[in-house]
């Protein structure tokens, strides 16, 4: 159950970050969790989350570093 939740949350964060390349990898990861995860986590789950996201890069820096 939580893997199909987790690669729902991936497909749609990808779908996200292709569909808005402007838009920063915290905005597109917020929206994806908002559409997918947060409606089974409680008040702590969704903080600690909001941390994760905002210590995300940016988009420009992943894709140099990517090469």
């Amino acid at each position: 159950m939580w893997l199909l939740r987790g690669l729902s949350f991936t497909c749609v964060a990808l779908q996200n970050v292709q569909a808005n390349k402007s838009e920063e990898l915290t905005v597109a990861f917020g929206k994806s969790y908002e559409a997918t995860l947060k409606k089974f986590h409680n008040f702590v789950v969704k903080g600690i989350f909001a941390v994760g996201v905002s210590l995300c890069s940016t988009f420009a820096s992943v894709l140099s570093w990517i090469g």
